[in-house]
């Protein structure tokens, strides 16, 4: 018979099952990202701007944290308090923080996708209401972190899921509406030029498979958290959050590289179509007669 200290295995495989599969498939993503910032600091790290060189080590340095701190969660749980369930549901600093750090790797990547979205479509209207959105996700997951603190146990989750509901939602509607203005303005800008089109044909497709990745994972995190409460499958999309957050704004860096090589290669025809003429073709008569 099942003991309150040990919970039926049903329990156990609904609530610290998804979190070590939650951990072990984003420490699995960190490798990913350190395979692309290995490449961006040999090919891209001297000569890019001073903005994305911030923007690039800040998220190195919090992925490796959030690593650290993510594999406490499980060292803690699996191993110094092996078999006390109870030290599953009483958390400590290590978990009650992992919210405001993936908040804040969600804004720094946001904030990036952002100023590319003003350097291209110059609106102070549209930056100003896109700002907006950006600064109330991280607002929201802060205070996803601060009710943690306050309760400090996993049950305790339902009780501030209005912060929660708002931190995801927020971050959802905030990806892609910086990708659908990025969007919008790039298919406007297309132009009779070959090269030109194929780039802005891949910055195109770039912008929604990035904005599509981080939306899905944040509605995700929504919609298992909010009918199963009582479980800890969210945590599966949410120990990822920070991970596809940095990979997109890597896969859009490295992808500079190809465009570059683009629009630098002869082979591609550079003539817009719309100048050349074509004359009619008319056939030739022969003025002489037969005899």
């Amino acid at each position: 018979m099942a003991s309150a200290a040990n919970p039926p295995q049903e329990v156990i495989a609904t609530t610290f099952g998804p979190l070590v599969s939650g951990i072990w498939m984003q420490q699995l993503l960190l490798g990913f990202i350190l395979a692309q910032m290995v490449d961006y600091y040999r090919y891209h790290f001297q000569t890019d701007s001073i903005f994305n060189k911030t923007v690039v080590t800040l998220l190195l340095v919090l992925n490796l944290l959030l690593g650290g701190t993510d594999f406490h969660v499980l060292y803690r749980a699996s191993v110094l308090f092996y078999g006390q369930y109870e030290f599953f549901n009483l958390q400590e600093w290590t978990m009650w923080l992992e919210p405001g750090w993936t908040a804040i790797v969600g804004f720094l990547a946001q904030l990036f996708f952002l100023v590319r979205c003003q350097r291209i479509v110059q609106s102070k209207f549209i930056t100003a209401i896109l700002t907006l959105l950006v600064l109330f996700s991280v607002g929201a997951g802060l205070a996803v972190s601060g009710s943690f603190v306050k309760d400090k146990t996993f049950s305790s989750l339902s009780e501030f899921k209005t912060p929660i509901i708002l931190w995801l939602v927020s971050t959802s509607v905030a990806d892609v509406s910086i990708a659908s203005v990025l969007i919008t303005h790039l298919l406007r800008s297309r132009t009779h030029f070959q090269k030109t089109n194929t780039v802005i044909t891949r910055m195109v497709i770039t912008s929604m498979e990035t904005s599509a990745m981080t939306g899905i994972v944040a509605t995700l995190n929504l919609v298992l958290f909010l009918p199963l409460q009582q479980t800890a499958y969210h945590l599966l999309p949410q120990f990822s959050m920070s991970r596809v957050y940095t990979i997109t704004v890597m896969v859009t860096l490295l992808a500079r590289t190809e465009n570059r090589n683009i629009m630098n290669d002869k082979t591609w025809a550079s003539v817009p179509l719309s100048s050349v003429k074509f004359q009619k073709f008319q056939p030739k008569t022969d003025t002489t007669l037969s005899v």
